[in-house]
C-alpha cells in the first residue's frame, strides 16, 4: 500500500511536468512551426498477487505517460498544396524568362518588339 506522501508526489511531479509543457507552449507561441503539445495523464495502477488470486491496487499515484503535439492535418495539406503551386510557378517563369531571352536577345524584349511593330 503507497503512503499519501507518496501518492501526493506522484501527482505533484506529473502536474510539474504538465507545468513544464505548458509553459514551453507560452514561451513559444510566436516561434514559426511550432506546434501546441499537451501532456496525458493516467492512474498509477498495482498488481498484488495472493494466495486467493490477483488483485488490481487503484489510486496510488498518476503520471505523465506521454505528450502529444497538436496539429491541424488539413492545414498542413494545404500548406503542401500551396507550396508546390508556387514552385511550379516559379519554375514556368524561369523557362518563360529563358525563352523569351533566347527569342530576343540582349536589351530588347517583348514589350519594346510589340511597341515598335506599332
Amino acid at each position: 500500500m503507497a503512503s499519501l506522501f507518496d501518492i501526493g508526489k506522484s501527482g505533484l511531479t506529473a502536474y510539474r511536468q504538465a507545468l513544464t509543457v505548458t509553459g514551453q507552449n507560452i514561451a513559444n507561441i510566436d516561434t514559426e512551426g511550432y506546434k501546441r503539445r499537451a501532456a496525458g495523464m493516467e492512474e498509477v495502477t498495482a498488481g498484488r498477487s495472493s494466495a486467493t488470486g490477483l488483485q488490481n491496487q487503484t489510486g496510488i499515484g498518476v503520471r505523465v505517460t506521454d505528450v502529444r503535439r497538436s496539429f491541424d492535418e488539413y492545414l498542413l495539406n494545404k500548406a503542401r498544396s500551396a507550396t508546390a503551386s508556387a514552385e511550379s510557378a516559379s519554375a514556368f517563369h524561369e523557362n518563360i524568362r529563358y525563352l523569351e531571352d533566347l527569342l530576343l536577345p540582349g536589351e530588347a524584349n517583348l514589350g519594346n518588339t510589340i511597341g515598335g511593330f506599332f
